[in-house]
């Protein structure tokens, strides 16, 4: 800032002079404000789409504290640590620079996203400074992902059938099965032709791991820990690493009445991982099968389930809670069912009975065992289902308007 002082003199008379007069120019503020509590900025209200950051008030040498100005910048990268990283690359909330605040609401964010925020603050004489950069995830918004088969998409919903969008066109291919993993973020999903895909939860990514089946891949497993994906096609069992390779079939031999076989129509597949147990349906003979994994596969398949009651068994979800198995059953002709089988023995399977709901087609299956809830999907009636594990308060959720050949749970 400049100064003019002037100095007057006057006598008993008021005879009055000026003395000359000289210009004084003070020295800036050049600090930049100090942020409070060192720095520190902490989260709180995490919620799926929101969140609240809070920072404590900063402290310059001449701007008093209720003047200072701050501006929230976030970022999907870890890379708004500092003043400049923060001014160059974070993006400012709406609000951009408020006077006087230590906390801001931040809304419209994406669920199960990593953001990075950092604070800017500045004096009157616009010096900056920059608190220390944090981040957090998101809630994650509980959905299933599913098979548009006819229209080429993979989709997802909220559980409870809200929220239903789009996630990709799997276009040209035809997707039928569908599985996840939920650790790594990846979506595995088969086709029509014989091929299975992996894909990133976003849609992003896509690759190509198996071709070449020449059949519909009717169910997909993972077992991520030991690194392997089986599935069902054809007539076989399959199996191969997660990224498609060291692919090799596992068809059992089945003693019949009058000799061993292969069974030529499995379609569902699901793996209990307290027990080591794969298990399978035949839906040629409504059957279910299981084999301890790691043994000779030729010789140590045992027959779970065979009862008159089924008609064409497709996918099948084991709740390791409950030690019970559940399976969808139908034969194109509208009398569909959902099964029940306590293991090992057990007694006999079990239709659970869905008041109210009529099953026409019923094909995939899924479980959220903390909910105890089942999902499955109705390609006759184009619809997607839940109810409570005993079969009660049972509900159609979403109509797709195209055909949902699976789903699968992201919890």
């Amino acid at each position: 800032l400049i100064y003019y002082f002037y100095v007057i003199v006057r006598d008993i008379g008021e005879n009055k002079a000026v003395y000359t007069s000289p210009k004084i120019t003070t020295a800036g503020d050049s600090d930049a404000p100090l942020p409070g509590n060192q720095g520190s900025i902490t989260i709180t209200d995490l919620e799926e789409a929101s969140l609240t950051v809070n920072w404590t008030v900063a402290l310059d040498d001449i701007t008093p504290q209720d003047s200072l100005e701050y501006m929230l910048v976030y970022s999907l990268s870890d890379n708004i640590s500092n003043r400049a990283e923060a001014e160059a690359n974070g993006i400012a909330t709406p609000e951009g620079w408020i006077l006087n605040t230590t906390s801001l609401s931040v809304t419209n964010l994406i669920d199960y996203s990593i953001y990075y925020f950092n604070v800017l603050v500045r004096d009157n004489d616009d010096n900056r400074n920059a608190y220390d950069d944090v981040f957090a995830q998101t809630v994650k918004i509980p959905r299933f992902y599913y098979t548009e088969g006819n229209i080429r998409n993979i989709s997802r919903a909220e559980l409870d059938g809200t929220g239903s969008e789009t996630v990709f066109s799997t276009s040209p291919d035809y997707p039928c099965s569908i599985t996840l993993d939920r650790i790594n973020d990846k979506i595995y999903w088969g086709t029509t032709d014989g091929k299975i895909f992996r894909t990133n939860f976003d849609g992003t990514g896509n690759q190509e791991l198996i071709s070449g089946e020449g059949n519909n891949i009717r169910d997909i497993v993972l077992d991520i820990s030991g690194d392997q994906l089986y599935w069902t096609t054809g007539g076989k069992l399959r199996k191969s690493a997660l990224d498609g390779s060291s692919k090799e079939d596992i068809q059992p031999l089945i003693w019949g009445g009058s000799g061993s076989y292969d069974p030529v129509t499995p379609w569902g597949i699901d793996i209990d991982p307290i027990s080591n147990e794969l298990y399978w349906t035949d839906y040629r003979d409504a059957e279910l099968w299981a084999e301890t994994r790691g043994m000779d596969m030729t010789n140590n398949w045992s027959w779970v389930v065979t009862n008159g009651l089924a008609q064409e068994s497709r996918d099948i979800v084991v709740n390791t809670d409950t030690g019970k198995i559940y399976w969808t059953d139908s034969n194109y002709s509208g009398d569909g069912n959902i099964y029940v089988h306590t293991l090992p023995g057990g007694a006999d399977p079990t239709v659970i009975t869905l008041a109210g709901i009529t099953l026409t087609d019923p094909t995939g299956i899924d479980i959220d065992q903390d909910g105890e809830k089942i999902y499955w999907t109705d390609m006759g009636s184009a619809e997607i289902f839940s109810a409570d594990l005993s079969g009660s308060n049972a509900n159609m959720i979403l109509s797709t308007g195209a055909f949902p050949w699976d789903l699968a749970l992201d919890l």
